[in-house]
């Protein structure tokens, strides 16, 4: 499996972060700040007058997260390790960092005007770090991952991780998820095709794409029908253990928005199902009305608007919401017990049969370089033409609402003409007090770590 930011998997050699794109340079905090578009084209500071995701604890089933990180400090909880049994905020890696970041960041500084500031910034992380010690990932292991997240009550499960078949544990463990009224938030997949990847096409999971700057579906995001929701993945800069910050594209960013907007939801409607909380963020999606009637194979329902989610007047509907349930699954909030230590047993049984899955979960994710050495170089460079001859026998995406000569997109963008009506204008100037700040000009004391 991989990791949704665009890591690529060629035969055993997992790339974590090999090298498709030039990673962006370290920036200043004030520039960190300043280049978060998403936060622009979810109008943050209105956003966060509603909820800042208080009380809200989201799971990241990842790499594991640097919780010492400035951005995301007191925000992150113990967690686990899948494989070691200690804590999962310690040693963590660039993908599991960044997509917490993007979901409960806080920045730091005076008046946390610095740094990245994530959704849901009130929100807490709850680390499950469940790669392997080579870096890949099985399904008894992110099995036992999420039902551990149950057992800990989390709110919402982010699954920024991505395979070609489905697993038995992790269909048990999100059967379990969905009986105890979690949300599930699984990233559709960095392959450019046809096809939404596992977990993100497995019933009562939401599958998320992700969109660029002028609205446009990006070119690596996987699309199909069941496809639920999009969300900015392209340009965005978040927290990183390498170096302090770095830019990426993936729809494992998607997913990170995604999961922070259903923590926006879940503090202020507290009474929603699961399922109605994701009513609540497809019924407030802005799908281009070109694409035609919702859901749409390539936009799912929309690109998330958390704003009107949060302010609009959705009726609750069905505890199922849009999501089909689970085959077997008893209704949301059904079950209060955890599987956890079935599923270790049967990953453990797994190991000891020379097994633990044959499937390797891949990463998608952070566009950056990692010293792999000779034979990541050649995987690279084999991925890349791979990659170029499967675009060739694909239809390109179609055109969201920008692209050249096109109308302009949704999200605020110096020189381009207004935005389509009744979509959030850019941040306001002025901070509301309590709130994450915006830098808008000039370097900024308390700069990053490092800097």
């Amino acid at each position: 499996m991989k990791l949704v930011y665009s890591v690529r998997v060629v035969g055993s050699v997992t790339l974590a972060g090999a090298l498709l794109a030039g990673t962006a340079p370290t920036a200043a905090a004030d520039s960190t700040r300043d280049s978060q578009w998403a936060l622009e084209a979810f109008d943050a500071e209105k956003v966060w007058q509603e909820s800042q995701g208080q009380g809200v604890t989201v799971a990241v089933i990842d790499s594991g997260v640097d919780g010492s990180h400035a951005d995301l400090r007191d925000n992150v909880l113990p967690g686990w390790n899948a494989h070691s049994g200690g804590p999962g905020n310690v040693n963590g890696k660039d993908h599991g960092t960044g997509v917490a970041s993007l979901i409960a960041g806080h920045g730091h500084g005076p008046g946390n005007r610095d740094g990245i500031v994530g959704l849901a910034p009130k929100a807490k992380i709850l680390p499950v770090k469940a790669d392997r010690p080579d870096g890949k990932y099985s399904g008894h292991t992110l099995g036992a991952a999420i039902d551990y997240a149950v057992e800990q009550k989390a709110d919402i499960i982010n699954v920024s991780i991505a395979g070609s078949f489905a697993s038995s544990a992790e269909e048990k463990a999100i059967k379990l998820a969905w009986e105890n009224d979690v949300v599930v938030v699984a990233g559709a997949g960095n392959d450019g095709g046809r096809g939404i990847a596992y977990p993100a096409n497995s019933d009562g999971v939401v599958s998320v794409g992700a969109v660029t700057e002028a609205g446009n579906l990006w070119e690596e995001s996987n699309y199909d029908d069941g496809l639920t929701l999009t969300a900015p993945g392209v340009d965005i800069n978040t927290a990183a253990v390498r170096k302090d910050y770095e830019s990426a594209n993936g729809t494992s960013l998607a997913t990170a928005y995604v999961s922070g907007a259903a923590a926006l939801l879940r503090a202020k409607f507290p009474d929603l199902t699961a399922g109605q909380i994701v009513t609540r963020l497809t019924e407030t999606a802005l799908l281009p009305e070109k694409m035609g009637k919702a859901p749409n194979e390539y936009y799912g329902y929309g690109m998330i608007r958390p704003l009107r989610a949060l302010t609009s007047d959705v009726p609750a509907g069905s505890k199922d919401g849009p999501l089909t349930a689970p085959e077997g699954a008893g209704e949301p909030g059904s079950r209060d017990t955890g599987g956890r230590a079935e599923r270790e047993a049967e990953a453990a049984d797994a190991i000891r049969n020379g097994g633990d899955d044959t499937n390797p979960y891949k990463l998608h994710g952070i566009l950056g370089l990692v010293g792999f050495g000779a034979i990541a170089v050649l995987a690279t460079v084999f991925a890349l033409v791979s990659r170029n001859r499967r675009r060739r026998n694909n239809p390109p995406p179609p055109p969201g609402w920008g692209g050249p000569g096109g109308p302009p997109g949704p999200f605020p963008h110096q020189g381009q003409p207004p935005m389509p009506a009744n979509y959030p204008q850019s941040l306001p100037s002025h901070h509301p007090p309590g709130l994450p700040g915006h830098h808008p000009q000039g370097p900024s004391p308390g700069g990053p770590r490092g800097h």
